[in-house]
């Protein structure tokens, strides 16, 4: 039970890893649409609404970063969410300099 156990467990691990990597690349872009969909919006309710569906993803997605192994693959992603983050902002900036 040994090595084909180990092999096993490591197969898992694997699995699983790329299962929440494809979860984090979906959400980010589940979220960038989220911003597109905002920047789009004629009503006010859905600027809204997209920005702060956004940023709800984005905590998510941080939440789950430290889970993932490959250094160079949470880089990735911890620059994909930046930008988002980034818009995000700029677009909350817009939202306050609108209501002004």
């Amino acid at each position: 039970m040994g090595e084909g156990m180990a092999y096993g467990d490591e197969r898992l691990k694997g699995e699983s890893q790329d299962a929440l990597i494809n979860f984090l690349n979906v959400d980010i872009d589940l979220c960038t649409t989220m911003l597109e969909t905002a920047r789009l919006a004629s009503h006010r309710d859905h600027y809204e609404q997209g920005i702060d569906n956004a940023r709800k993803g984005i905590t998510t997605i941080r939440g789950f970063m430290d889970r993932i192994q490959d250094e160079t693959v949470r880089l990735d992603l911890e620059g994909r969410v930046g930008r988002l983050q980034a818009e995000v902002e700029n677009l909350e900036a817009l939202r306050t300099a609108g209501s002004s």
